[in-house]
């Protein structure tokens, strides 16, 4: 049963999902969160539901043992589902065409429109990988950017699971807490703003959703990923995981850690489909300090 805030629960120890995300971008980044699941602490692979890696059921066949969780994506790439009835979120050809900024607009502006095609791509998108985990697997879901997040795609998902008779496990809320960075003044100077931005944001969203979720009957976990995402290093985590065990245990609740280890090196950045926006991301130093600390945890 869950405590009381600031209430121990006696004998509990938060189990830690390890979470590498965008698994399935290129052959090269695949082999490394590989390695980081093999050689590291990796326990959750989030795989690309669009992924355009080839064979894409052979290499997670290779991560027996992880949980793997379905990663919807809605804003780079090509659709899973049929193009033509989703002209909001694709161009011509069925690329997505929105940032998490546009498709929040179109949810407000277009609201209508918005759930009946996003609903359409994450049908596609679950059934996909559904098919490619297996049935009976567990059903784990987040989005890459969080998108599923957004109030009207939360619905929509919802929705989506409720038509499709999809009992879902496991949904990622990132609400991160600020509490345990509150506590560490010696990292203060070493997050991005931008990050607070979008963790102010997803934590009203996630008060917004909040009702929806309980319905599903999923589970979720104390997130800690969004202010340091992109450049999680070693020091960063030795600081503050200790300190989201102690706000996990303290509410009964398990805790999710993000990463981000699959990196490109820049000579290998052809292998990048031209329908993938960013670029820099997967090309940046911070992936490569993920990728360190997630093998240094073993």
């Amino acid at each position: 049963m869950k405590r009381e805030k600031g209430e121990y629960q006696v004998g509990f120890e938060p189990h830690i999902y390890y979470c590498a995300d965008d698994f399935g971008l290129t052959e090269k980044s695949c082999v490394r969160i590989e390695e980081c699941f093999k050689k590291g602490c990796l326990n959750k692979i989030s795989v690309l539901s669009n992924a355009p890696v080839s064979d894409i059921k052979q290499k997670t066949d290779r991560l027996f043992g992880a949980r793997l969780c379905i990663h919807l994506n809605f804003v780079e790439g090509h659709c899973v589902g049929q193009k033509e009835k989703l002209s909001l979120l694709t161009d011509k050809d069925g690329n997505f065409k929105c940032s998490f900024v546009g498709l929040l607009k179109l949810s407000i502006f277009k609201r209508k429109e918005f759930i009946r095609q996003i609903k359409h791509e994450m049908a596609a998108q679950i059934e996909k990988m559904r098919s490619v985990f297996g049935q009976d697997a567990p059903v784990f879901l987040d989005s890459h950017q969080h998108t599923h997040m957004i109030p009207a795609a939360f619905s929509a998902l919802c929705e989506v699971l409720d038509e499709q008779g999809t009992a879902a496990d496991y949904i990622r809320i990132p609400c991160e807490p600020t509490t345990p960075f509150l506590k560490t003044p010696s990292l203060y100077l070493r997050y991005l703003s931008k990050n607070l931005i979008k963790q102010m944001l997803l934590n009203f969203f996630g008060r917004i959703n909040r009702k929806k979720f309980k319905k599903t009957g999923a589970k979720t976990a104390v997130f800690f990923g969004i202010m340091f995402s992109g450049n999680m290093e070693q020091r960063t985590l030795e600081k503050l995981l200790p300190k989201y065990v102690d706000y996990a245990q303290k509410r009964g609740c398990d805790i999710e850690v993000l990463f981000h280890p699959g990196f490109v090196e820049t000579d290998e950045q052809n292998e990048i489909p031209g329908n993938i926006k960013f670029k820099g991301f997967y090309l940046s130093v911070g992936r490569k300090n993920e990728y360190r600390a997630v093998i240094s945890l073993k």
